[in-house]
């Protein structure tokens, strides 16, 4: 399970050194478009916008979409130059998408159509010193089609990263998400409205940085763990959370990760499930994605071919993801890919003959290694108008699969807070919505003052949103989330335990005293089989 949502994070990196959040009176001069008409999408200012989202991951495209959909003026700044298909792949709760479907139904079903429906998930421990020939052990099977029936949520899915973002991507409006910028200042502009200003760093490769952006209204850090929000608008909580986290630094803590994508053989292969298979010290996953990143930009809509099953792929094919999370496996540098790729066939050398399969249909250079970590919540999430979401803001072990659905659920609650009924940004969001509606309309005749556009473009009788109102919100939403995601990182880091400790428990011959781990999935086994879940756990310890 650990591999299966989040091996994609490198290893933590110092914090970036950039400017506090200052003042500025530097703005640069907004001309409108030349030929479009003021207020429309065409005619936007490039340079100004009403929130600005840092990050183009889900929990940044979430939010934006949110927003946009309401009425916004949103702009999305990521600091890739390109968006290029990788091996991650990642699972998504049902609630994680109930909450996409809150923002968005018709985003949420294209999701849904891009992954593989997970109708299980198993964990199970095998014995290294077994064959091929001996069953593995199941702890605990959850029966998650059965959970998303019984309570009218979506299935839950596997899919790649890439997938998963460009099915989001394509719910935005064209321009939405700049590439190529990374941020470099967050400054207050000592204009009428205190605008936030974001200033980015010149490309790596040379040139000019890119035009600094005037944000209205707010900006959402959503660029991961190592957030650059939080280092540049946060920077006195920064440096001490990263005191702490060096200080709690442990080998207990540390986890090597290797994943890459590989063929889903039609035959004894991974379908429409997540299994996480400990032995030997480690945990080894298999995540169905359906048509993974296969023919990713040949489609129109990334979710014509898969409906809920990969055997909707051309030939009963398609992709899983495969990986290994090495417990307490000290960093390890190799000189060329196949040298990884021969320590993961050595690795996985009693493993299940899946994992071996996977190995051996793998080109070396799709392998990525990465470190498994987590870090400390941000002692706070907003400074002023600026505000963190997801990882940025509670990045946590994937043991447990939450990181995407708890950035949707911060996403939904973002947009709730800010436009909602009584939301700070709600008129302003409504006044947009009718102008860019007006804007249509004017295609077919004037527009007059009960359209809900004025003269230029701007509405009339709404009054700009005071920034002390807009800063409240985002309090509103930190009170809302902070408390539940810390909840939710604790579960995590329990749960990464657990699962290092099962992965050394000893084989069921050998095993002497309390058997702790054999306990915890028991009683996890019987509370699902209390709550209804009836996929066999009333049998649990049984082999397979």
């Amino acid at each position: 399970m650990s591999l299966a949502v989040s091996a994609g994070v490198p290893g933590v990196a110092a914090r970036p050194r950039g400017h506090r959040l200052g003042v500025s009176s530097r703005r640069r001069p907004r001309p409108a478009a030349s030929g479009a008409a003021p207020g429309s999408p065409s005619a936007r200012d490039d340079d100004a916008c009403d929130v600005a989202i840092v990050g183009a991951g889900p929990g940044g495209l979430a939010a934006a979409l949110a927003l946009q959909r309401a009425g916004l003026d949103v702009r999305v700044f990521e600091q890739r130059e390109a968006f290029k298909p990788a091996g991650v792949a990642i699972f998504i709760w049902p609630h994680g998408l109930n909450h996409l479907r809150a923002i968005d139904a018709a985003t949420c079903d294209r999701v849904v159509r891009a992954g593989a429906e997970i109708r299980t998930i198993a964990i199970e421990q095998r014995d290294p010193d077994a064959g091929d020939d001996q069953e593995a052990e199941e702890l605990v099977r959850i029966d998650v089609a059965g959970w998303s029936a019984r309570m009218n949520l979506p299935p839950q899915i596997g899919i790649t990263w890439a997938r998963l973002t460009d099915a989001l991507r394509r719910g935005l409006e064209p321009g939405t998400v700049a590439l190529g910028h990374r941020l470099d200042a967050v400054e207050t502009v000592a204009d009428a409205d205190a605008s936030v200003l974001l200033r980015f760093a010149a490309p790596r490769a040379g040139g000019e940085a890119p035009a600094p952006c005037r944000v209205r209204h707010c900006v959402i850090g959503a660029d991961g763990r190592n957030s650059r929000v939080r280092a540049l608008a946060m920077m006195d909580e920064e440096s001490a959370a990263e005191e702490d986290a060096s200080s709690t630094e442990d080998a207990s803590s540390r986890a090597n990760v290797y994943y890459a994508l590989a063929p889903n053989p039609p035959d004894g292969g991974c379908r429409n499930e997540l299994r996480f298979s400990l032995c030997d010290g480690a945990g080894v996953s298999f995540l169905d994605v359906g048509r993974g990143n296969i023919g990713l930009n040949d489609d129109d809509d990334p979710g014509v071919m898969n409906a809920s099953s990969s055997s909707s792929v051309a030939g009963g094919g398609g992709q899983l993801m495969f990986g290994t999370t090495r417990f307490g496996e000290a960093p390890r540098a190799f000189d060329a890919p196949e040298a990884r790729l021969a320590h993961l066939a050595e690795a996985f050398a009693t493993a299940a003959p899946l994992a071996r399969r996977a190995v051996a249909a793998t080109d070396p250079r799709d392998v990525v290694q990465t470190t498994l970590f987590e870090r400390e919540a941000a002692s706070r999430w907003i400074a002023g108008r600026c505000a963190l979401l997801g990882d940025a803001a509670h990045c946590m072990y994937p043991s447990l699969g939450l990181g995407i659905s708890t950035a949707f659920g911060d996403a939904e609650a973002l947009a709730e807070c800010l436009v909602g009924p009584g939301g700070a940004l709600e008129n302003a969001a409504r006044e947009g919505k009718a102008r860019r509606e007006g804007v249509a309309k004017s295609e077919e005749g004037p527009l007059s003052v009960r359209d809900g556009v004025g003269v230029g473009g701007v509405g009339l009788g709404v009054a700009s949103p005071d920034r002390s109102d807009v800063s409240a919100a985002l309090a509103r939403y930190e009170r809302r989330r902070a408390p539940p995601t810390r909840a939710l990182q604790t579960a995590s880091r329990l749960m990464h335990g657990v699962l290092a400790a099962t992965a050394r428990r000893p084989a069921t011959a050998n095993r002497t005293g309390v058997d702790f781990a054999g306990l915890f999935f028991n009683a996890w086994g019987k509370l699902l089989w209390l709550a209804g879940d009836r996929g066999g756990n009333e049998t649990r310890g049984t082999r397979r």
